[in-house]
C-alpha cells in the first residue's frame, strides 16, 4: 500500500518542465547547449597528468600527518 502522503508531494521538477516545453520545436539553425555535469568529453591536459605521475612516483605508501604542517 502506497503511503497516501505522497499526493501531497510536489511533481517532480523535470515532470514539471517536460510539461512547460511540451510542443516547442527547436531552432533547426541552433546546436544545443549541453548543460549536464557529468563523464568529461575532453582529454586531460598534459600537465594534470605529469603532475599525478610525478606525486604518483612519490610512493603511496606514506600516510599523512594527523596534525598541522608548518608547510601547509
Amino acid at each position: 500500500m502506497i503511503n497516501p502522503r505522497f499526493t501531497k508531494l510536489q511533481s517532480y521538477p523535470f515532470e514539471r518542465l517536460a510539461q512547460l516545453i511540451q510542443g516547442i520545436t527547436p531552432s533547426a539553425s541552433k546546436s544545443p547547449i549541453t548543460l549536464s555535469i557529468s563523464e568529461l568529453k575532453h582529454a586531460t591536459l598534459s600537465f594534470i597528468i605529469e603532475t599525478a605521475i610525478s606525486h604518483l612516483q612519490e610512493g603511496l605508501s606514506i600516510y599523512p600527518t594527523t596534525r598541522d604542517t608548518i608547510a601547509l
